[in-house]
């Protein structure tokens, strides 16, 4: 079965983000969430932690910031963005 296709092996209908988050899972991605590509509803508390100097080397922080702050801005047009997460244990 596709695991992105409208129904299941069963035929049931599932959620499109369900199955998203299923399969992210499946391919070995510790989490996975569903997020709107829209402004981080904290973003400004986000850029005044950066500033701060907080995240010390971590330069990639401060990379893109316009990005962060606009995620649509990358991908005209997006709604949407898929968010997945691979803990640091992984080979």
């Amino acid at each position: 079965m596709d695991p992105l296709s409208r129904t299941d092996t069963s035929g049931r209908s599932a959620s499109l983000s369900a199955r998203i988050k299923t399969e992210a899972l499946r391919l070995g991605f510790d989490r996975a969430g569903i997020a709107p590509a829209e402004r981080p509803l904290h973003f400004a508390a986000y850029r005044d932690w950066v500033e701060s100097g907080a995240p010390g080397e971590m330069d990639y922080l401060r990379r893109h910031e316009s990005l962060r702050g606009d995620p649509a801005a990358l991908l005209p047009g997006a709604r949407t963005a898929v968010v997945v997460v691979l803990g640091h244990g992984h080979p």
